[in-house]
């Protein structure tokens, strides 16, 4: 998995919260869609999170270009 995390999802200008990375936003949001298209099996958590942080580093990868 990418090491790479986005920086921050929602930077705020006070230093003692450094919130949600954007690389777990979007992950949290591929997650969102899986759900809510009853597209899991909760016998397959881990590797529901798993796919999440690949699509996300994914998703960081595209911003690149």
């Amino acid at each position: 998995m990418s090491k790479e995390n986005g920086g921050q999802a929602f930077p705020r200008d006070s230093k003692s919260y450094d919130g949600m990375t954007l690389r777990d936003y979007f992950a949290g949001q591929w997650l969102a869609g899986m759900w809510a298209n009853d597209n899991y099996n909760e016998s397959s958590w881990d590797s529901m999170a798993e796919s999440a942080y690949k699509s996300a580093d994914a998703m960081l990868e595209a911003r690149k270009k």
